[in-house]
């Protein structure tokens, strides 16, 4: 078994073959992009599956737009460290906006991605409306909803389709902590047993929110503390406290981090397209047989695709006589289908086709009698 980088064999291993499944390891870290050829050296198997195609792409990068009250607010900081830690190249592009900035013609796009809401002063009736967009065109807002949101402004966002049900602050005679309502939110399960740590995280203020759609998370009393609402092709997760500390201990605790970096790839809509194919959904333009070909993309220029040969093509277990009799059935009246599509001037098919079916069941009499 040998495997290709980009051309360049860089391993060679002698393997033993097991019935089933044979798992074989390489001794070697996989590269963050390039293709891959795994070749197996099988003289009296099928040519066609001894090489199989494996893209490396890194995963998409989403947008993620912090709108503050001011572009270098404190309010960000724990964000921009917990989504973008010392700077690294992570699975979201930052970008930290003043909410005042987003009603400028040069403001970052919106449409595809993220965007975290922890303040609203001097936020234009433009800049809602771009944030209203961001979710009906599929994408999600995470609304913080501490001491520098305006309720009225944002229980405006989406006017006549939703109602985010922002109150009055409240300040808590006795520290809250909260209670997960739904485990199985995309938010919640990758973070696996670290997501019962959130239940550490005590509270000396909070807002007071609508139930939405699904509450995610509520406070120890029964109030919803994390809640989300659908809208158009989007989500909204409204938090019914700050990020920043003010009225939490969250930023404080290890599960911050993953917890708010889980939460924004939860309300991402970026996908990367299809870029790995079996010969027979092939897309046009790309030859039907196994490799690597180029693919050109909507945005202009090109991306490289793999084919690879379907796996039930190399199976080679004896079928049963019923589903034998079920595809050969599934398959004449898909014939039959077609014929009947082209019209009465091609009448002659009908009579090939009954000549066919006499054919075979003359050869079936003939093999059984043999047998």
């Amino acid at each position: 078994v040998s495997l290709e980088l980009d051309g360049e064999t860089v391993a060679d291993l002698e393997v033993a073959i097991e019935s089933g499944a044979t798992t074989v390891r390489f001794p070697m870290a996989a590269p963050d992009d390039g293709v891959a050829i795994v070749r197996v050296s099988d003289e009296q198997g099928f040519a066609a599956d001894n090489a199989r195609h494996h893209l490396f792409e890194p995963p998409p990068r989403s947008l993620v737009t912090l709108v503050a009250t001011e572009a270098d607010d404190g309010a960000v900081l724990f964000l921009e460290q917990a989504l973008s830690p010392r700077g690294e190249e992570g699975p979201f592009t930052v970008e930290v906006r003043a909410a005042s900035a987003l009603a400028d013609d040069g403001a970052v796009d919106l449409a595809s991605g993220v965007a975290i809401l922890t303040g609203t002063s001097r936020l234009t009736r433009r800049g809602r409306e771009r944030l209203a967009a961001v979710v009906r065109s599929g994408g999600g807002l995470l609304l913080a909803a501490g001491p520098d949101v305006n309720q009225t402004l944002v229980n405006a966002l989406f006017e006549g389709e939703a109602d985010l049900g922002l109150g009055e602050v409240e300040s808590l005679d006795s520290r809250r902590s909260l209670v997960l309502a739904a485990r199985r939110h995309s938010s919640l399960v990758p973070l696996g047993d670290l997501a019962s740590s959130l239940d550490r995280v005590r509270f000396d203020r909070r807002r007071a929110i609508g139930a939405g759609d699904l509450v995610v998370a509520r406070f120890d009393d029964g109030a919803p503390a994390l809640v989300e609402h659908r809208i158009g092709e989007g989500r909204v997760l409204v938090w019914a406290s700050d990020l920043a500390g003010a009225w939490n201990d969250l930023p404080r605790q290890p599960v911050f981090a993953p917890w708010l970096t889980e939460t924004v790839a939860s309300l991402s809509s970026a996908t990367s397209p299809a870029r790995a194919f079996v010969v027979s959904e092939a897309p046009p333009g790309v030859p039907d047989r196994p490799g690597i070909a180029a693919l050109a993309s909507e945005g202009g220029g090109q991306r490289t695709i793999v084919v690879n040969a379907a796996p039930a093509e190399s199976a080679l277990e004896r079928l049963a006589p019923t589903e034998f009799d079920h595809r050969v059935d599934a398959g004449l009246d898909g014939a039959v289908a077609a014929v009947s599509d082209e019209g009465p001037d091609d009448w002659v098919w009908r009579y090939l086709l009954a000549a066919m079916l006499v054919v075979l069941l003359a050869e079936g009499l003939v093999a059984g009698r043999v047998g």
